[in-house]
């Protein structure tokens, strides 16, 4: 919510439109994959903050808080400008919670999304859409954190994602309305 205003997820409008479609996965697998999504988030949340006890954590979180650094350092981010911050856009009735925001070594910045088994497709969209809430050309990563160390970078450079995010949030709203 805005004040009095009811605003739409990122998430609502992708899964609203079929962008987002896990309904052939089996909700067993989702709910393990959900569980493990939410443990390296956290564990890369606290990273990022210096707070991680990296020795005291589960042994099978550990490949993938090597990743994240890996991807980290390879990326060049010096910075966090927001990390999984409500962010929206009351005109257009669009709110989302990006992973990262990030100010790379070059001064640009970049919006993040942190998977745990692969970068899926709908991440361009979803990624453009947290941009144009946040009101600014950022460079686009979806990185899928493996258990060996090893991230998995998908740099998104399509503009005309922005396109079809602002045409998915469309279909939805009129969907809503009608």
């Amino acid at each position: 919510w805005y004040g009095e205003k009811r605003l739409v997820s990122v998430t609502e409008v992708l899964t609203s439109v079929g962008i987002i479609d896990f309904s052939h996965v089996p909700e067993q697998l989702l709910d393990r994959a959900k569980r493990r999504g939410s443990n390296v988030h956290m564990a890369c949340y606290m990273d990022d903050l210096g707070e991680l006890d990296f020795e005291s954590l589960e042994e099978e979180l550990k490949g993938y808080i090597l990743a994240w650094r890996k991807f980290r350092d390879d990326v060049g981010i010096l910075s966090f400008e927001m990390m999984e911050e409500p962010i929206c856009d009351p005109q257009l009735g669009l709110a989302g919670i990006p992973d990262r925001v990030a100010v790379l070594s070059n001064g640009r910045f970049a919006v993040l999304e942190i998977k745990t088994n692969q970068v899926p497709a709908f991440a361009a969209v979803q990624l453009a859409l947290y941009e144009i809430i946040l009101g600014k050309y950022c460079k686009r990563f979806g990185v899928a954190l493996k258990p060996d160390g090893r991230p998995s970078v998908k740099e998104f450079t399509d503009r005309n994602d922005r396109h079809l995010a602002l045409g998915a949030l469309q279909i939805h709203q009129w969907k809503r309305q009608n």
